[in-house]
């Protein structure tokens, strides 16, 4: 998302751009695939993701830039690919799911059904007490202000700031555990800062009218998104290389001189080419043109400025490993590291990684939960799902795909892999633990518990996200068991591969508690190497597409100041505070200046409304 972002700006202002991409198809851990099952001739294979997409409502960077690319329709953007969801529901054992409203009410009546719907469901049983203590928690983020933010919450776990471990196992469930299932973050490890920011900005989103909280694709990613993006950049003269992995930076006069590109030649894992190639022309499944890399061994590239788009964990091993003597790359990227120390922190940075990975299943009937995402409360491995049909038709009919019998799509992500819930079942296992086989096998039965009308169900297919499952699955089907393929990132023997244990190729990074001063910014010490990640520092400030799109317009306008060049800045957005809570926020700032703890300012609308409240609960006693 970043190598795009940040080439899409530049091509717009008259810059040369090349883009070397890891995988076999674009788009990084934003990409869409198909999947074809051996020994199935398919002309287009199951729509398949890393996990779903979803846009909230304060992401302002990233739609921006969709706004900005053709879509394959005519006289339409991207952007327009952007549907709204009007639902979240949480999913229950035995239970049918309980939807929420997305968006605030349009009208007096709309707001009347939702509150009867509301009364008339299967409510979680939740302290009323313990309800208003997670309010004021919230309150508290609101008008606190942000030297507080930045000093005392960056040190405070989510958990402990919202007291789940003193109070029920249902506030821990419903309330606790919701940044598990939206970020993958752990809630006892993610900090207050990052997730009390990032919560406020979707409540505040669901408060103002004709903002959408979510809002969803209306067809598969790179049909709709990614496959249109590169070929605009590749008309407009960009460079485009797949199958091609940055293996070594080299240092010269205190500047990048180079760096070493090395081909790879792994099997596909996402349907794209077998080799390194560069794309000619992309059409709406995927690359329709290319032509071979030309280099069959590691070669050097030289330019003027370097962007870099890795994720942590792999910038992390590229400046701050030295390499093997016989290596012609030897020191270079430790020295790397040494010209800008915040570099020699992403080895720290890149052990803050979670695992969030998606699952499908693909049904002879569609099932849908909510018109939205569903949160699966009580299952262990924090589950959160979307039945794709509603969202993709007209335009993109099922019957499109596979055998043409796929009637629904249910896309799940699987957000918790190392531990185990309070109430998990006994013989439960740690999905990180668990073969692929097994994580397909329980997802399904927890699900099926948690919704009524897939009992008695079984899914046509299913498909785990190569970066989990292909260590067993795409590995075997290429008939490599002795060897690893060339150039593989696995390492390893054969047998280690086909262990039963799963790794994840591509984690995410989450916010974890005293991290903030670890992550870098766009620009680096060395002048002509910026950063485009969703590891650095940004007012998004959450591992997500809105983050590597904003770190690569800041990437983009430190590369303009280093080159003096005059063309308009990208644009940058803050997130968006209440101004009428400037004034809480601004008592706060005294008190913490004066090492004082925050304090509840006891506003007075509250006390306007007291009577108000109290006429109310003698006509709707609890």
């Amino acid at each position: 998302m970043g190598g795009l972002s940040a080439a899409h700006e530049l091509i717009e202002r008259g810059f040369d751009v090349e883009i070397y991409e890891r995988r076999d198809v674009p788009g990084g851990k934003a990409r869409s695939f198909y999947h074809t099952p051996p020994g199935k001739d398919w002309k287009i294979g199951l729509p398949a993701e890393h996990g779903f997409r979803f846009f909230p409502g304060f992401y302002r960077h990233l739609p921006d830039t969709m706004s900005r690319i053709a879509a394959f329709e005519p006289g339409k953007t991207v952007l327009d690919h952007l549907v709204e969801t009007t639902e979240l529901a949480l999913a229950r054992y035995g239970k049918e799911p309980l939807p929420l409203p997305t968006r605030w009410p349009s009208s007096i009546a709309e707001l009347v059904r939702e509150i009867e719907r509301l009364l008339q469901a299967d409510l979680p049983n939740l302290d009323r007490a313990e309800i208003a203590y997670y309010a004021e928690r919230i309150w508290q983020i609101l008008t606190s202000c942000h030297a507080r933010r930045d000093d005392e919450y960056e040190r405070t776990a989510w958990w402990d700031f919202i007291g789940a471990e003193q109070r029920s196992k249902a506030y821990g469930a419903y309330l606790g555990n919701l940044s598990r299932t939206l970020v993958a973050a752990d809630p006892r490890r993610v900090s207050t800062r990052t997730n009390g920011n990032v919560f406020v900005q979707m409540l505040l989103d669901f408060g103002r009218r004709g903002v959408q909280v979510d809002r969803v694709l209306d067809g598969p990613t790179n049909e709709v998104w990614i496959h249109p993006w590169v070929q605009q950049l590749v008309q407009r003269g960009c460079r485009y290389y797949l199958n091609t992995k940055v293996t070594a930076l080299e240092l010269a006069d205190g500047r990048i001189a180079r760096v070493t590109v090395t081909p790879l030649a792994d099997p596909p894992m996402f349907g794209g080419p077998r080799e390194a190639v560069r794309v000619l022309e992309c059409g709406r499944y995927g690359v329709t043109r290319s032509e071979p890399l030309g280099h069959t061994a590691a070669f050097a590239v030289e330019a003027d400025y370097y962007v870099s788009a890795l994720p942590v964990e792999a910038m992390a091993v590229l400046v701050g490993e030295d390499v093997a003597d016989d290596d012609p790359a030897a020191g270079r990227a430790s020295a790397v590291a040494e010209a800008d120390p915040s570099l020699g922190r992403l080895n720290e940075l890149a052990k803050s990684t979670a695992w969030m990975n998606g699952l499908l299943f693909y049904l002879a009937e569609d099932v849908k939960i909510a018109h939205g995402h569903a949160i699966y409360v009580e299952p262990s491995w924090a589950l959160t799902s979307i039945s794709q049909r509603q969202f993709w038709e007209p335009g993109h009919p099922l019957e499109r795909y596979a055998d043409g019998k796929i009637g629904g799509i249910l896309s799940i992500d699987i957000s918790n892999w190392r531990d185990l819930g309070r109430d998990s079942d006994e013989g439960e296992r740690p999905a990180y633990f668990c073969t692929p086989r097994e994580i397909v096998d329980f997802t399904w039965q927890s699900v099926v518990k948690c919704v009524p009308q897939l009992v008695g169900a079984e899914p046509l297919y299913s498909v785990l996200d190569p970066a989990i499952g292909g260590l067993l699955g795409w590995l075997r089907e290429q008939e490599n068991a002795q060897t690893n393929p060339a150039g593989s990132e696995l390492g390893g023997t054969a047998e280690d591969l086909y262990s039963e244990k799963v790794r994840n190729l591509e984690p995410l990074l989450v916010n974890e508690v005293n991290t903030q001063s670890l992550r870098p910014d766009a620009y680096t010490r060395i002048p002509n190497l910026f950063l485009a990640s969703d590891y650095v520092r940004t007012y998004t400030d959450l591992a997500t597409m809105e983050a590597a799109n904003e770190a690569a317009r800041r990437a983009v306008n430190a590369l303009l100041d280093a080159a003096g060049s005059r063309s308009p800045k990208c644009r940058l957005w803050k997130l968006r505070e209440p101004w009428v809570l400037a004034l809480y926020r601004w008592l706060d700032k005294r008190r913490y200046d004066k090492g004082l703890p925050w304090r509840n300012p006891s506003p007075w609308l509250w006390r306007l409304g007291r009577p108000l409240e109290r006429a109310l609960r003698r006509l709707w006693p609890a």
